[in-house]
């Protein structure tokens, strides 16, 4: 009887671990989910990270190249001034290729090709004309004449026959008609749905190279400013760093 209670005992003793881990848990997983959306958010502002940790990045590398403090300053700014420079150019790619303009290489190729030649080549032009009939629907229309002796019954006859043609003829110039309408609107609907993709696909086509160019355009100045104050200062702030680290 003791083995039989046993087994339900144990049972519920791991139950009872497995809600305590799971409680004890919950505070860190809340940790987790909230550094998850943290670096979600950090992630969403990636270009302004890598135009601003651009600048410490370049005074490492002058930092641990050169010894003092005037050829840091004088390389760390060349370093920025060439990313810029770097920035501006990758931009003007970016967009050539966005809306798909030739390359100065083939420009230039272009306008080698171009070169006049001494002998111009004869160019014969030859005419052609050609005709084209257009096919369309051909309505038979018969009148029939009364000989002068035609009695009232048959004049009355045929004034019933002719308006009854008539009939048949607006009806079917009346079907023509709305048919023809209907396949000119089914044109212009085609026609304005494909210009709608057209207008759509432009802009997004300009707003693309109007945004990435904005943000390169924005990193290159940065760094071409911060480039040039550290090249063209570098003996002035050297100086200030100096003097700033002999006060201390």
């Amino acid at each position: 009887m003791s083995k039989g209670f046993g087994a339900p005992q144990q049972t519920h003793h791991r139950c009872l671990t497995t809600v305590m881990l799971l409680k004890m848990d919950e505070p860190l997983m809340q940790w987790i989910r909230w550094l998850s959306r943290i670096a979600v958010w950090l992630g969403k502002a990636r270009k302004v990270w890598g135009a601003v940790l651009a600048v410490p990045f370049a005074f490492l590398i002058s930092w641990g190249a050169l010894p003092t403090w005037e050829p840091r300053l004088r390389i760390a700014g060349l370093l920025l001034q060439l990313l810029g420079i770097g920035a501006v150019a990758y931009g003007l790619r970016e967009m050539r290729l966005l809306f798909r303009l030739p390359s100065p290489r083939q420009i230039a190729v272009s306008w080698f090709t171009r070169f006049p030649r001494l002998k111009e080549d004869a160019v014969a032009v030859v005419g052609s004309a050609a005709a084209m009939a257009r096919a369309g629907a051909v309505t038979a229309y018969g009148r029939v004449s009364l000989p002068p002796t035609a009695s009232l019954e048959e004049r009355i006859a045929a004034l019933e026959q002719d308006h009854q043609q008539t009939r048949d003829l607006m009806g079917e110039i009346r079907g023509r008609m709305e048919q023809e309408a209907r396949v000119r609107e089914g044109v212009l609907d085609s026609e304005r749905g494909e210009r709608a993709v057209q207008d759509e696909k432009i802009r997004k086509l300009v707003e693309e190279a109007a945004v990435g160019g904005l943000y390169l355009e924005l990193t290159g100045i940065l760094w071409l400013v911060i480039g040039v104050i550290c090249a063209t200062a570098s003996n002035e702030i050297a100086n200030l760093i100096a003097k700033f680290a002999y006060d201390k």
